[in-house]
């Protein structure tokens, strides 16, 4: 409890006030780009099949594409969903990715993690896919060919660079399994490029925060946070 408690008292001098300016103030890049990509996926929203069909056939690529079309298709495919519109949960997933990792690593670093981290996972994806185009399963062909686009792997990855700069090494892993479990599990429910991307988000954004950003500007949980510890005394 002593630790929970010292945790508290340290991060209510990272924590804005309550006022919108000090939450502006504390939160730009999360704000801004939440924003810009509710904004930008909203005005799809009315858009008909065949013509949203194009549009992403213009902003975003496929998998097979993303060593054929001009770099920039990694910038605008990430301001627009796969699907017309914006759902509740790709919201919560931005917001709660990019604040979490904004509060503990400062703007620039935060908006340059959701951006590289996105782009670092569709190469990846497009890699594994092509490897395994091979195969000659329907699906893989299908998840490999199929125009994509969306914030969703940028999201994950954030979050997954939030929670291992927050949590000590124990909590960490624990969280991120559940996060690759749920991504994986989600292979048979939603189509298999989205559900890959995911999982490697995952994997990358904790690789951003082992590796790039090792030294967060706010505290992290201690590292006895959710470990039982017998003392001497108790011994």
């Amino acid at each position: 409890m002593r630790d929970l408690s010292a945790l508290l008292n340290a991060w209510r001098a990272h924590l804005p006030d309550r006022s919108p300016r000090g939450i502006i103030r504390e939160f730009p890049a999360t704000i801004a780009i939440t924003a810009i990509i509710a904004t930008t996926s909203l005005a799809t929203r009315g858009m008909a099949g065949t013509r949203y069909e194009l549009l992403l056939s213009r902003i975003g690529m496929s998998y097979a594409e993303v060593w054929e079309r001009d770099f920039w298709h990694l910038f605008t495919a990430t301001f627009i969903q796969s699907e017309p519109g914006i759902g509740l949960g790709m919201l919560v997933l931005l917001l709660s990715g990019l604040a979490l990792t904004e509060l503990q690593i400062g703007t620039w670093r935060t908006v340059l993690t959701f951006f590289t981290a996105d782009w670092v996972c569709t190469v990846v994806t497009a890699t594994l896919l092509r490897g395994l185009v091979h195969l000659d399963i329907a699906r893989i062909t299908e998840g490999f060919h199929d125009y994509d686009a969306g914030s969703s792997a940028a999201g994950v990855a954030t979050l997954a660079a939030g929670i291992v700069l927050l949590f000590p090494n124990r909590l960490a892993r624990i969280a991120l399994a559940l996060l690759v479990a749920w991504n994986v599990a989600s292979i048979g429910i939603i189509e298999l490029g989205p559900a890959m991307v995911h999982t490697v988000a995952v994997a990358v954004g904790a690789l951003y925060a082992q590796v790039i950003w090792r030294h967060p500007i706010a505290p992290r949980l201690p590292t006895s946070f959710g470990v039982h510890r017998v003392t001497d005394a108790q011994a």
